[in-house]
């Protein structure tokens, strides 16, 4: 990394800083399922709408389909250096778009476009994070978007299945991954035309032709399946299924499955309701007030990502990451989040705030909020976990149980010390025979409340199923 780092003239210190920046992501949508929305014209095809509320992965130019308001997806991933060498070109009319429709994306791009991005700021929406090719990783190492990633990058779509992976997210499907070039012979190549679902808004943008001599292009072609192999494989060793749900196309690495069907079996009887944005700032003032500011950042992006109709400022927000990041260490990272406050003009706190991150001296920030403010909190978190279990509970007797465990650890984000929750998850685990992960959950279950009868119960009954010793 440092040599890279070095021929691109970023410090060190800052990269690294970009880098765990993003570690509030990791696992965060742990056994939730995934779409990664690559730009494939069979996207014409598919109603991206039932995509709503689920975690979804846009990679490059997605604004132009017609449904990305409504969908707004919360992550977005670019790898072409083309955006950032030639912005003029696509980049400036997709950041132009993300901040007229309102969107709120997380937005990921290789570190190759740190120098460009660090210089400017492109308004309120744009949380931008970075991750790191390192050509001295490959798959046989844990993918980890807080240091080097395998330089899988000859297709956009290998670092956001990378994403995928980082985010926790289980099961994965691919949408939009024709990959019609694949198919193509040297005689037919000159008179081929490459699209995409948005045809040719671009009309800058060079044909395939003439960036691409046919043998190279049957070069980068061996190298995408050599990457889409490793990826392949890397989630079949650790139990991650990743499925082809594109119409059509020639992507052959990946089983298939008929997009409508990921639906017919799984739709919720009824609409569960996320945590909201308000008991995620809740809940993260109280880890920030017992000094677990890791948990409490994770949190604050969790209620950015939910804050669509700005139930909250921005600003608001924007400030107390800048609080945890500097908390952390993350000494850029933080000015950077504060500057984002001072730009909404949010606080009047903000440029003090600014002061005390650049000077370290954040140690009495709790002062901003009254006791009796963080007592309401605390009654605001007991009533969201309690929602979100009784929401789990009929989901699982209603037997979904994806949904189940959805709500489940979304209560378990919220308040690590749920009794009720704990025991719920390993009531979960136990009834789909993964008595090694149920066990855990009923002992913390036990010892945040020794009084919890059902948990007492259920814990001695998988004990003894077991034969597990206390």
């Amino acid at each position: 990394m440092r040599a890279w780092l070095a021929v691109h003239h970023v410090e060190e210190s800052s990269m690294l800083d970009f880098l765990k920046k993003n570690l509030s992501l990791k696992g965060r949508h742990a056994g939730r399922r995934c779409f990664i929305v690559a730009s494939g014209p069979s996207l014409q095809e598919q109603d991206l709408l039932r995509l709503k509320g689920e975690v979804v992965i846009v990679v490059n130019s997605f604004y132009h389909h017609p449904d990305v308001d409504e969908l707004n997806p919360p992550y977005w991933l670019l790898a072409d250096p083309g955006y950032w060498e030639q912005p003029d070109l696509d980049l400036w009319p997709l950041l132009r778009a993300i901040n007229e429709k309102g969107l709120s994306p997380t937005l990921f791009l290789p570190s190759g476009a740190a120098p460009f991005f660090s210089r400017s700021n492109f308004g309120l929406n744009l949380n931008v994070h970075f991750f790191h090719f390192d050509y001295s990783q490959d798959a046989s190492q844990p993918i980890d978007f807080c240091s080097g990633l395998p330089p899988f990058g000859q297709n956009v779509v290998s670092p956001a299945l990378m994403l995928a992976y980082f985010l926790g997210c289980n099961p994965i499907y691919l949408l939009g991954c024709d990959h019609t070039w694949w198919r193509y012979t040297e005689e037919s190549y000159q008179s081929e035309q490459y699209s995409r679902f948005y045809g040719d808004a671009n009309q800058n943008e060079p044909s395939i032709q003439e960036a691409f001599e046919f043998k190279e292009l049957q070069r980068t072609i061996v190298v995408q399946r050599d990457q889409y192999e490793k990826l392949s494989e890397y989630g079949k060793a650790r139990g991650i299924k990743v499925f082809n749900a594109t119409k059509g196309g020639e992507l052959d690495l990946f089983p298939r499955v008929d997009y409508e069907e990921i639906f017919a079996s799984t739709e919720p009887a009824f609409e569960a309701l996320p945590p909201s944005p308000r008991a995620l700032r809740s809940s993260a003032l109280i880890s920030m007030k017992r000094g677990d500011f890791a948990a409490a950042l994770v949190l604050l992006e969790r209620a950015l990502e939910e804050n669509r109709d700005r139930v909250l400022t921005q600003g608001d927000l924007d400030s107390l990451r800048a609080v945890c990041l500097a908390s952390l260490g993350l000494k850029r990272a933080a000015i950077e989040a504060a500057r984002q406050d001072l730009f909404s003009a949010s606080s009047e706190d903000t440029p003090d705030l600014l002061r005390r991150i650049q000077e370290g001296a954040l140690e009495n920030w709790e002062q901003n909020y009254e006791a009796r403010e963080i007592d309401h909190f605390e009654g605001e978190r007991a009533d969201e976990v309690a929602l979100l279990n009784q929401q789990g509970e009929d989901f699982f007797l209603k037997g979904n149980q994806r949904e189940a465990s959805r709500l489940f650890y979304m209560a378990l984000e919220l308040d690590d010390d749920s009794s009720l929750t704990h025991n719920n998850l390993g009531v979960f685990w136990w009834q789909v025979g993964e008595n090694a992960k149920a066990i855990p959950h009923f002992k913390r279950a036990i010892d945040c409340d020794p009084n919890n009868a059902d948990a007492l119960s259920n814990y001695e009954e998988i004990r003894k199923a077991e034969n597990a010793p206390d």
